[in-house]
């Protein structure tokens, strides 16, 4: 039993630095996925959710990396102590430079502590920078058997036209099947297969992969290949939001729209500059 393999938070301390001060009676969920495994190597998710207290709104921070072993420590961790049955390996993030400690025992994920900075809106819709110095304990969970033999969709390609930042733009955009997997319910009985997809922008002159990152998502048997993705984050004093949406059909064609919006903020967190680009691409067969 291997994939897919969460470690869901079961406590956790520290603080949290919002625009009224420290808080450290505040409210955290976080769970890292250890969701598929690719050309040799892990691919994880961390997602973490905070707020300051009962009455605030949540503030979500995720991390997307990949690791060369089920135990989530992520590739280019630098091992930063090792004594007995602890070991610990730091990691900057590099979409927010965010820094997160690993911390094994006996060769188990025990806790991960993370250092970082993000937007904070209130309940008022105003917003502020928040800072967060958090050591997160977890327990994992396993929920299907993995290495299966089972056979992959077609790879899909498209040749596109459309539109980004106002300018007339082709290329091709590749939908590539990764690996598929049988899964099951809680009773041990076959459900059905799942398949992640990784998804290549191929246009000449557009910013598309710089922002978009690895593109992955999962599909169901008998589903739609179907992606929707919203996210933001915080690097220095960028606040960067993305949102795309990708559909594909072997017999109908695809469609790739979204838009990306970076804002530049001072120190009380206003906007300086802000500068959205607009895309929508498709390739639809008659």
């Amino acid at each position: 039993p291997m994939l897919p393999l969460d470690y869901n938070e079961v406590s956790y301390s520290g603080c949290i630095v919002a625009d009224d001060g420290e808080h450290y009676n505040f409210i955290l969920d976080s769970m890292i996925s250890v969701q598929y495994m690719s050309g040799g190597v892990y691919h994880c998710m961390m997602n973490v959710g905070m707020r300051p207290d009962w009455t605030y709104s949540t503030v979500l921070v995720s991390y997307e990396y990949e690791s060369s072993g089920l135990t989530p420590v992520p590739i280019g961790s630098e091992m930063i102590h090792d004594q007995g049955l602890t070991s610990l390996y730091e990691y900057t993030d590099p979409l927010t430079g965010d820094v997160l400690t690993f911390r094994l025992v006996d060769g188990v994920l025990d806790r991960v502590s993370i250092e970082g900075r993000a937007v904070y809106t209130s309940h008022l819709v105003e917003r502020s920078f928040m800072e967060f110095d958090v050591d997160v304990d977890y327990s994992s969970y396993v929920y299907y058997v993995a290495h299966q033999d089972v056979s992959l969709p077609e790879t899909l390609m498209f040749d596109v036209t459309g539109e980004e930042d106002s300018n007339s733009m082709s290329g091709t955009v590749t939908i590539r099947p990764l690996t598929s997997y049988m899964y099951y319910n809680d009773q041990g009985g076959v459900v059905g297969s799942m398949t992640w997809y990784d998804v290549d922008i191929d246009i000449q002159g557009s910013v598309l992969q710089e922002f978009l990152g690895d593109l992955t998502f999962r599909v169901y048997e008998g589903g739609f290949i179907q992606m929707y993705e919203v996210r933001e984050y915080l690097c220095g004093d960028i606040l960067t939001q993305v949102s795309v949406t990708v559909y594909a059909d072997p017999e109908l064609g695809m469609v790739l729209d979204g838009f990306i919006v970076e804002e530049v903020l001072d120190a009380n967190c206003d906007t300086v500059s802000s500068e959205r680009t607009d895309f929508h691409y498709e390739e639809l067969f008659s």
